[in-house]
């Protein structure tokens, strides 16, 4: 139970500090590399946008190939059946 009181009165005096006497603001250095870190998500969120809509659309294709080879093969069934009613006349 000390330690809880520990923790939250050193956070209060933490806050009580910073309100006081703010960090100091980042250096350019630190700015620079927080744009690039952002410029990197940004452009890493970009490409697996990119490949998640590659691979929708790769399965799309694939999904029509099938459905069209599935209809071929139906209608193949439908040519052999009336052929056999032919040959049965």
């Amino acid at each position: 139970m000390a330690d809880g009181v520990e923790k939250a009165l050193g956070a209060a005096l933490d806050f009580a500090a910073d309100f006081i006497a703010p960090p100091p603001p980042p250096t350019k250095e630190q700015v620079r590399q927080r744009q690039e870190d952002t410029e990197l998500r940004f452009g890493l969120a970009a490409w697996a946008r990119e490949q998640a809509e590659r691979q929708a659309e790769a399965r799309r294709s694939q999904d029509a190939a099938e459905r069209e080879a599935e209809d071929e093969r139906g209608r193949q069934r439908e040519r052999e059946r009336d052929r056999g009613y032919e040959r049965d006349m």
